[in-house]
């Protein structure tokens, strides 16, 4: 357990070091990527700037790996992390493979929240409420009593990753639209 926190407090300084190197990067202490925004008013001469366009691409692929980290340890360890948490022994026996099903469409679930926010920033509230509260409300509540019919515990368990998997398929199949049809200019 002391390894998995030391390793996580080298990724945190590792992010707050890239957070630090330059101020136009932003200083979220909850969005540690950064990137322009879609829409509205924005300083353009950063764009030209290609040492800081480098450094935002270096910095967010870091980042990108230091995520990974964090998820390859909940994955990989989910014994140890639930054992942070209490010391109940059914629970540590049950949460190792709760986790691993609850996390397995982690990686994926940054499409499906991307694209509604691309539609909310574009100012297109119906496709971005759609998309927002498909995850959730569309596919994961009904799912939640559907599989564990015919899977029982591990139905529920399941309902996550295959709402995930559902959302971002409707997300991009609905963004494939978008930058098809507006995006894209035909001749």
């Amino acid at each position: 357990m002391v390894i998995l926190f030391l390793i996580l407090q080298y990724v945190i300084a590792w992010i707050r070091y890239f957070n630090n190197l330059d101020s136009r990067l932003g200083d979220s202490t909850w969005r540690w990527s950064y990137d322009y925004q879609v829409i509205g008013e924005r300083d353009i001469s950063d764009l030209d700037d290609k040492a800081f366009v480098r450094l935002r691409r270096k910095r967010n692929k870091i980042i990108l790996l230091m995520y990974s980290i964090v998820f390859i340890m909940l994955i990989g360890f989910p014994e140890l992390i639930t054992r942070m948490f209490t010391t109940d022994s059914l629970v540590i026996e049950k949460t190792p493979t709760a986790m691993c099903w609850v996390f397995a469409a982690t990686p994926i679930i940054a499409v499906q929240l991307i694209g509604s926010a691309y539609f909310q920033a574009v100012g297109k509230a119906v496709p971005a409420l759609l998309l927002t509260l498909s995850r959730q409300g569309f596919f994961f509540i009904p799912l939640i009593f559907i599989l564990p019919l015919w899977y029982g515990e591990l139905g529920v368990w399941m309902a996550f990753p295959v709402s995930d998997v559902l959302s971002t398929l409707l997300t991009v199949s609905i963004l494939y639209k978008e930058v098809s049809t507006k995006l894209i200019s035909k001749p």
